[in-house]
């Protein structure tokens, strides 16, 4: 376990004192749940898997509650949440895509920011809609990755 060495974990507790989420809801999260009889899966595997039922947390982790939780605050529903993260992990191929800066917004609608390599090893971009209307102000702050997030947990 040495590659842990260095390594920022926290519990869904810790998690949720520094992002102001709820626990439980990042348990929920994480481990899936069951409401009205309908299951659902966790939204991603956390970062850290030691092989038991313990729930380990890193900073990506982290990030990606920080993002899920907006999207949610912001009035999007845990389902458009839900699909939103499974195509933005097919098309970026990463197992933790709201951790990364691919996310963009109009004001009105949020936006995964795709860059493709055409036969010809010619790169283009492009905009895929995440189909969901959000406020410009609840979400813009949310996907953006500059300055201290350290800072920011902090205050």
């Amino acid at each position: 376990m040495s590659y842990l060495i260095g390594v920022g974990l926290y519990t869904p507790a810790e998690a949720g004192r520094l992002l102001h989420v709820p626990a439980s809801k990042i348990s929920r999260w994480l481990r899936g749940h069951s409401v009205k009889g309908s299951t659902y899966a966790p939204l991603w595997a956390p970062a850290i898997n030691h092989g038991d039922d313990r729930l380990v947390l890193d900073f990506r982790d982290l990030m990606e509650i920080r993002v899920a939780d907006a999207f949610i605050r912001a009035g999007i529903s845990a389902i458009k949440v839900r699909a939103a993260i499974q195509i933005a992990r097919e098309e970026l191929g990463r197992d933790h895509p709201l951790s990364t800066d691919r996310f963009r917004t109009d004001g009105r609608k949020i936006f995964l920011h795709v860059i493709e390599t055409d036969p010809d090893g010619q790169e283009r971009e492009r905009l895929l809609n995440m189909a969901f209307d959000v406020p410009e102000s609840s979400v813009r702050r949310a996907v953006e990755f500059e300055g201290s997030l350290s800072q920011r947990m902090a205050a």
